[in-house]
Formats: structure tokens, C-alpha cells, sequence
């Protein structure tokens, strides 16, 4: 009995998880065909996009906690960020700290990170609804100091001042990246 042609499978039809399989056929391995053995990989090592909700007790701690947008890939592996967008909702007492929200390997690192908004989200100043980080104003001291960003998580964080206390925001995050081998 033959097995089910890849082309008769159904669709997916939402983004990928992390962690959803997909087929390739390995041409380097000949031990289960000469041209090559079928295996599975992870979505994740190819474009992965998350999505998290940052809810107002968090969105006020971005400065003492930060906030873990996607945790370590393990050793020998290094995430690599495409692009975060990010959906505020001021609610009825929006931030008026300009926090510094910034993206980076490093939890609350104010030298080396990947990228920040310099001002956003404060308002009336800065008020956006939307932001994205693309590295378009990364540290001038790069993304790291003294070690690599191996087995390193993805954070944001506020750098520059803390969320004002009584501010009622938060946001939802789509963080797109790439987990590489560097080992």
C-alpha cells in the first residue's frame, strides 16, 4: 500500500507554530533512498512569527523585568529578529514616560540591544498606536559586548525610564525571526 502523496494533504491555513513540523527530504543523507531520506524540521528554523500580549502589569515592570518575547533556542542556536510589531492600547491613563522601548538579546542591556524606539510609547509626544523595531535604530555599540547571543532569549525592555505607575497600557507583539545554528 503506498503511503499518501504530500499533495493530498490539507492546508494549513494560519500561521505556523514554533514548533509545527515540517518534511524535507535530506539529499546529503542517502540512507534511505539515493536521493535522499525524508526527516522533519521545525518551523522555527525557518521565518517563525509569535505573537504575546503584554497586559498593563507587565507593560509597567518593562523597565525592572523586561519582557521575554521569545525564550532561549538552546545551546549552539541564535535567534535572529526580522521584525517586532507592536499594537498599543493606551486605555484611560496612557504612558507619558518616554521609556525607551527597546529589543534586545540581553535583558534590560541599555548598551547592546537590536533595536529601539527612542521615545515611543509617550504620549501626547509620541503617540502612536502601532511601532516597528527593525533594527532601524540599533546600539551603535552593537547587539553584544562580551559573549555571543548562543542559546540567548529575545527580550524588550524599557531602557531610558521606567512606565509611568498609573498608566493603563498594553500591547500585543508580533515578533518575526530566524533561529540559526552557531555552533
Amino acid at each position: 500500500m503506498a503511503g499518501q502523496r504530500l499533495t493530498d494533504k490539507t492546508s494549513l491555513q494560519v500561521t505556523p507554530a514554533s514548533d509545527d513540523l515540517l518534511m524535507i527530504v535530506d539529499v546529503n543523507d542517502t540512507t534511505g533512498s539515493a536521493v535522499g531520506t525524508s526527516k522533519k524540521i521545525k518551523n522555527q528554523f525557518f521565518i517563525q512569527t509569535d505573537k504575546v500580549t503584554i497586559d498593563n502589569t507587565a507593560f509597567k515592570a518593562l523597565n525592572s523585568d523586561g519582557f521575554t518575547l521569545v525564550s532561549s533556542p538552546g545551546a549552539g542556536f541564535a535567534i535572529i529578529p526580522m521584525v517586532v510589531y507592536i499594537e498599543q492600547v493606551e486605555g484611560g491613563t496612557p504612558n507619558e514616560a518616554g521609556i525607551g522601548l527597546t529589543c534586545g538579546h540581553f535583558n534590560k542591556n541599555s548598551s547592546y540591544y537590536w533595536s529601539s524606539a527612542r521615545f515611543w510609547p509617550d504620549d501626547p509626544t509620541y503617540n502612536g498606536y502601532a511601532y516597528i523595531l527593525q533594527g532601524n535604530d540599533p546600539s551603535a555599540k552593537g547587539i553584544s559586548e562580551t559573549e555571543s547571543i548562543a542559546d540567548k532569549g529575545l527580550y524588550l525592555f524599557a531602557r531610558s525610564a521606567a512606565p509611568d505607575a498609573t498608566s493603563t497600557n498594553t500591547m500585543t507583539v508580533w515578533v518575526t525571526y530566524r533561529i540559526i545554528d552557531i555552533s
